[in-house]
């Protein structure tokens, strides 16, 4: 190829990088790669030897762009050489040369006299010649003709129906040449239809390729858009109870509950009314002379985030500041709302039949406990930290030389199988274990002779339930170094 980057209507194309296709490109310009030839980014090869059916149509930037499988084709040694016309066939004449004219015998072997010599038009014809059509082999003027032909008559007439057969073989070639004439322009259309078609289903795969390609980067961006939209959501989601839903590990961390349904079960059952109208909310005194038709303005949390607060409060501790940071209220509406759940909550849940029979007790009796099958409760004592008070007096009351801390002492009673049965009352810090018993009413619940309590040596009050005919099982008191195993 003689073209250079000189000729402004010729484009050059670097070999592509696929290997099966940089092997096609090789072998069609038929140069191998060697010392004298390697093929690198400059190495191209020029538009003219491609066809028009490898280039892409109507490219907008006006660039000639070659499909992703186009090879080039076009060389001075892939030019066809035109093909020799077969030669004519020959035809075998015979002319008879004058001989000693022998006898004529039939098939049976008689002989004929010259009268009863057969007629050309009487001599046998070949199959092909009786249908009209003239086989070359053997030729038809042998059979018209034989070699041994016994007159110039017989010859002349001979020669009459060659000439026949000849012109009647012409006129079949004529027909059979334009047979092939008019098949080989059929055949010329149908293999250029054949190579527009295929220039258009190669063309509308890469454009389904391409859109393929397209279609999959789109999926991929509308992937990511979504995980995207789903963080900005969560990122964008105020803090609440609709935020841990799906999520039973926070609820039990934030709550204690072990999942949401345990929340709004609970919810249900205190039943705080539409918008918390059940709830008693504590008003200031300049607001206590308005009618009872006043409701204040609109409440920013509903009522289920205002009972995940106060369980957040009761399970964590948290301060009035930060439950008002994430939920976005001022910690005097914080305070607010917990005291008025808490007055709510008590009146609501004290009225939970807590005490469990003794049938109850027997069902969930665990495998721990066989040996103290007749343990109806355990009792402790509980205490909880308290601001210290400006009076003397009660500073006094509610010091606990136990804790060595102003408290608060309560009882609490557990089942065998581990559920409270029993909660009493506060009492001040220094209270005994014997009074909080006295004055908490658990000598007042209803026990089944037989049963025994199991609490802690401080609580002296083996006496009082001896006199309801029930045991107090105490664990031993260390009067040594170290326990027995009995007594373990």
């Amino acid at each position: 190829c003689i073209n250079s980057s000189g000729y402004f209507q010729v484009s050059f194309h670097r070999f592509p990088t696929d290997k099966d296709l940089k092997r096609k490109w090789i072998a069609a310009i038929r140069r191998d790669e060697g010392p004298l030839f390697k093929i690198s980014n400059a190495t191209k090869v020029c538009s003219r030897h491609f066809t028009e059916s490898d280039y892409w149509k109507s490219v907008a930037s006006g660039l000639r762009l070659l499909h992703h499988s186009a090879v080039p084709s076009v060389f001075a040694f892939c030019k066809p050489k035109p093909s020799r016309k077969p030669p004519c066939d020959r035809l075998e004449c015979h002319i008879p040369k004058k001989k000693r004219r022998k006898p004529m015998q039939d098939s049976q072997g008689s002989v004929l006299s010259e009268n009863e010599a057969p007629s050309p038009d009487a001599l046998p014809r070949s199959p092909s010649s009786q249908h009209g059509s003239i086989s070359r082999t053997p030729s038809p003027l042998k059979q018209i003709f034989p070699p041994n032909a016994p007159s110039q008559e017989q010859s002349f007439c001979g020669s009459c129906t060659c000439n026949a057969a000849i012109i009647e073989l012409k006129a079949q070639l004529a027909g059979s040449n334009e047979n092939e004439r008019r098949l080989q322009e059929q055949l010329a259309a149908s293999r250029q239809e054949l190579l527009e078609l295929k220039g258009k289903v190669e063309y509308v795969e890469n454009k389904i390729y391409a859109q393929t390609q397209e279609l999959n980067l789109l999926r991929n961006e509308l992937v990511d858009a979504q995980h995207t939209v789903v963080k900005l959501k969560e990122e964008s989601m105020p803090f609440g109870i609709e935020k841990f839903v799906e999520s039973d590990e926070d609820m039990q961390f934030y709550t204690g509950l072990p999942d949401y349904s345990s929340f709004t079960a609970l919810l249900d059952y205190l039943e705080p009314g539409e918008n918390g109208k059940n709830i008693k909310q504590h008003k200031a005194k300049s607001r206590s002379q308005r009618s009872n038709e006043y409701s204040g303005r609109p409440q920013k949390l509903g009522v289920n985030n205002q009972l995940f607060l106060v369980l957040m409060k009761l399970r964590l501790g948290v301060f009035h500041r930060h439950l008002g940071h994430l939920f976005c209220i001022s910690p005097s509406t914080v305070s607010r709302i917990f005291s008025a759940w808490i007055d709510f909550m008590y009146l609501q849940l004290t009225t939970l039949p807590l005490w469990l029979s003794r049938q109850a007790i027997d069902e969930d009796m665990p495998q721990a406990f066989k040996d103290y099958a007749s343990t109806r409760v355990l009792l402790d004592a509980t205490e909880i930290r308290c601001n210290v008070p400006t009076s003397f007096v009660t500073q006094s009351q509610l010091y606990s030389h136990y804790k060595s801390a102003h408290t608060l002492k309560g009882l609490i009673g557990v089942s065998p199988s581990g559920l409270v049965t029993f909660v009493s009352e506060l009492f001040t810090g220094s209270t005994s274990d014997r009074e909080c018993v006295i004055r908490s009413g658990f000598l007042d619940l209803e026990f089944d002779p037989g049963d025994s309590v199991m609490a802690d040596k401080g609580f002296r009050i083996a006496d009082m339930l001896q006199q309801k005919g029930v045991a107090l099982n105490l664990p031993p008191f260390l009067r040594s170094n170290q326990f027995t195993s009995t007594d373990v």
